[in-house]
């Protein structure tokens, strides 16, 4: 038997070919939460009615007080305060 071109181990495996490291994400700062937080207040703002499908927007009224916690007290507050403004301005326009 000849090893000549054999490029695998002594079981008979063959080497995958490389693949490239995935981007790493660099973590997420204060600064990214609020500008999530700032567009979600503009998307509600924004809408006449509950701008998203039901599920998503219970999850997203659900985590805004979590991404608040990211934030100084005093603007996490201030941003609470404007969010659940715009989510009573909804409910009520249903």
């Amino acid at each position: 038997m000849s090893d000549e071109g054999y490029s695998g181990d002594l079981v008979g495996h063959t080497p995958q070919p490389s693949r490239p490291a995935p981007p790493r994400k660099e973590p997420l700062t204060a600064a990214d939460v609020r500008r999530v937080m700032v567009e979600l207040i503009e998307t509600a703002r924004d809408a006449e009615s509950l701008p998203l499908d039901a599920p998503e927007w219970t999850k997203k009224i659900a985590m805004f007080p979590i991404m608040a916690k990211w934030l100084d007290p005093e603007d996490g507050a201030q941003l609470m305060l404007e969010f659940e403004t715009e989510i009573e301005r909804l409910k009520l326009a249903a």
